[in-house]
């Protein structure tokens, strides 16, 4: 074969280059280790002893990390690195530091033969563990024969979808070998993560990123970049996806064979794509692409997958969004869909393909890299920025559209942004629309004008996501915060998204919405009661049921946290209206939300149970009886609030039953509002509520506690106020709650 130009190089694949590469090597002579490696760079071989092998005792461990296996609440996989040969590797582990619990470890060898002829040699000693405890910390240890045990470090399983667990996770991307990213690392593990998303671009050994024969590559920068990583990684499982510095073109499967050696990445990408997969973490999925197949920047990998990938992205979008365990949906891949700054700015490719799917089924959140800066954009649906979302805002994702995510600041040498007065510091006023790089077909260089630009930054950082997913009717919730290498958070945005748990089940549902936040739905709203499935109707009256004690308070702390009183309230609308459930009514200066509106919400308002005439629950034709009552304090001996039978027996004015002594006034509490539960209807303060609360009725200015405390006629809604934590009480309101309904 004659010399090749550097044209037809470039229009080779990268497996083309590959073997172009491998021959020009053979014919020189540099295949001597052909017999061990089979072919040069095809990728690791289990590793046999021979004569002269060093001795396991004299070799050193030189670096763990972690990774989860296709079911993380079951499967963590161990992977460390050894100087030399060695016999006997395996991993230990078990609930304490005496483990208990031995899994042998195989043994690869990475064989790389450069074009200078020189040939590197690396160890690497891996372990997948199975059947363990879902949400459980093991303890573990690596050792080999006549070599001295790793210290001992821990790991935890993913919770049961069902346990509803919070937890936190980090990403970035472009990370490499450098003090930038050894401090962020140390920030990092202050924030508890219960696993590191690496969104590309993982040591730069590769250090031209084009994916092509002659790119400059480093083997032996693996050894450094492992050694820096080892004290966060030996912990917190390391998650990565492939970025175009990853493409290796010393080793078979598309560049890829070193990376899928070094790293036990899942198994259950699209067929041919060994950088792609998926796993679930608690009730949020994720997955992470190849952007390599889809880029319109970089030829190496483009197209590699003949679009097998974004049929199998398709595949699993569709299955999380129809698993009733999975409320968010987060993406992870190198390029970016939507950036502006100078280095890369947007990819065409990747934004022409990737977005529309994320569009269709609802992507949360994407987390790129690429660009080495940060970048957040407004929630985006179609290209165009659906709701601005300043630092601070609460988004409902599944109405206002993905938010993108660039995160590039990871360690790497920084890049800029095109527009100047945007540089090293970020912005969450209105962006303006400006000019910003495309890249589009072939590479080529175009512009548009952006307007989705929210927030940016210019210095090492990283992103951490606190994921919240609530009671079984509540949002769940996903707070995002970059912080930098000094551990400042500098942007914050919070996205939330009704559960599924409630969209996929819910059958009959009554819940009051107190004002709530942006798009928040359900975030904003107390569950009274319903059934989780639809079920025929009984033949009798429908039972209900109600959230723990436990969940409502914590649910009313979040809620108050969010946003300001005021600005709640002016959204409650909004809400109401994005959440799906129907409108029934309002109540003014309710008990719940100091001075903001609650709304009266039924996903089907046909089914819920009304009065007839004189039946047992005392409301009449067309009403809905319901009842909120305030819980005695702990103290106060046992719960004297009537029972079923007693609320049905009113007297002729409708006003219920008192004993000669009625009960003191309620102090100042910070228990949520309980729902007191009856066989057939539910109450507010005594009072009825005129079906189907059209809200005309007129406050009850009644004294609603105390000795002179009255019940509210029939079609009143109550005005007193209660304070939530957090909240400023509104004036001329009641200094304490209302009480509960006389016994």
């Amino acid at each position: 074969m004659g010399r090749l130009s550097a044209d037809e190089l470039a229009r080779m694949s990268t497996a083309e280059r590959h073997s172009v590469l491998r021959g020009v090597l053979s014919r020189r002579g540099l295949l001597r280790a052909a017999a061990v490696t089979g072919a040069l760079g095809a990728g690791p071989v289990l590793l046999a002893p021979r004569a002269g092998a060093v001795s396991s005792g004299s070799v050193p461990l030189l670096a763990r990390w972690l990774a989860f296996g296709e079911d993380p609440r079951t499967q963590v996989r161990v992977r460390w690195q050894v100087a030399g040969p060695v016999t006997g590797a395996a991993v230990r582990y078990g609930s304490d530091v005496g483990y208990g619990n031995d899994v042998p470890a195989a043994l690869e060898v990475l064989r790389t033969v450069m074009p200078n002829g020189r040939v590197v040699e690396q160890y690497y000693a891996g372990a997948d563990l199975g059947g363990l405890a879902p949400g459980t910390t093991y303890h573990y240890q690596v050792v080999h024969d006549g070599g001295v045990a790793s210290n001992d470090a821990t790991f935890r399983t993913a919770p049961e979808p069902q346990d509803r667990a919070r937890f936190s996770f980090t990403a970035f991307g472009d990370q490499s070998v450098s003090a930038w990213a050894v401090s962020l690392e140390q920030v990092m593990l202050k924030f508890d993560p219960a696993f590191h998303l690496l969104a590309g671009d993982i040591s730069y050994a590769d250090a031209s990123g084009r994916g092509e024969a002659t790119d400059d590559y480093e083997p032996t920068r693996w050894d450094t970049y492992f050694r820096q990583i080892e004290p966060v990684a030996a912990q917190v499982p390391w998650m990565v996806a492939a970025g175009n510095h990853d493409i290796e073109m010393l080793y078979d499967g598309h560049g890829y064979g070193g990376l899928t050696t070094r790293f036990a990445l899942p198994t259950n990408g699209p067929s041919g794509c060994p950088t792609a997969y998926t796993y679930t973490y608690g009730r949020v999925g994720f997955l992470v692409a190849d952007s390599n197949d889809l880029t319109a920047e970089l030829p190496a990998n483009r197209d590699y997958s003949q679009g097998r990938q974004l049929l199998w992205v398709r595949e699993r979008l569709a299955a999380m969004r129809s698993d009733p365990d999975v409320d968010f949906v987060v993406a992870v891949l190198h390029h970016c869909a939507y950036a502006t700054a100078a280095a890369h700015g947007s990819d065409a490719g990747v934004r022409s393909t990737l977005g529309p799917l994320f569009d269709e089924f609802g992507v949360d959140l994407v987390i790129s890299g690429h660009n080495h800066v940060y970048e957040r954009t407004d929630p985006i649906r179609a290209g165009v920025a659906a709701v601005e979302a300043p630092a601070g805002s609460v988004v409902a994702s599944a109405d206002a559209g993905t938010t993108y995510i660039c995160a590039g600041g990871g360690g790497m040498g920084l890049n800029g942004f095109a527009v100047a007065d945007r540089n090293t510091m970020v912005r969450d006023v209105a962006p303006p629309e400006f000019d910003a790089r495309l890249v589009a077909g072939n590479g080529a260089l175009t512009t548009e004008t952006v307007g989705w630009s929210r927030a940016r930054y210019t210095g090492h950082s990283f992103i951490v996501v606190d994921v919240d997913p609530g009671p079984v009717a509540w949002s769940a919730t996903m707070r995002v915060r970059m912080v930098t290498v000094d551990g400042a958070v500098l942007d914050d945005v919070t996205l939330t998204r009704d559960t599924a748990s409630w969209v996929r089940r819910n059958g009959t549902n009554l819940l009051v919405a107190a004002g709530g936040v942006v798009g928040a739905g359900l975030a904003g709203a107390v569950l009274l009661g319903g059934r989780d499935e639809p079920v025929p109707e009984p033949a009798g009256p429908p039972a209900w049921t109600g959230p723990s004690p436990a969940d409502r308070d914590a649910a009313a702390r979040r809620r108050a946290d969010v946003l300001a009183e005021a600005t709640r309230a002016a959204l409650a609308a909004e809400d109401l209206e994005r959440s799906g459930a129907g409108a029934l009514g309002r109540l003014p200066d309710p008990l719940l939300a100091g001075a903001l509106a609650l709304e009266l919400l039924t996903a089907d308002p046909a089914s819920l149970p009304r009065g007839a005439g004189d039946g047992p629950d005392g409301a009449s034709d067309d009403q809905l009886a319901l009842d909120l009552v305030l819980p005695q304090p702990a103290d106060d001996g046992p719960d004297e609030t009537a029972g079923p039978d007693e609320v049905a027996d009113h007297g002729q004015d409708g006003a219920l039953p008192f004993d000669d002594d009625p009960p003191e006034p309620l102090p100042d509490v910070e228990d949520d509002v309980e729902c007191f539960e009856t066989d057939d209807s539910r109450y507010l303060d005594g009072g009825y509520l005129p079906w189907p609360f059209a809200g005309g009725a007129e406050p009850f200015e009644g004294p609603v506690d105390g000795p002179d405390a009255l019940a509210a006629p029939p079609g009143a809604a109550l005005t007193s106020a209660r304070e939530l934590p957090g909240q400023r009480r509104p004036e001329a309101s009641s200094p304490r709650p209302p009480g509960s309904r006389p016994s």
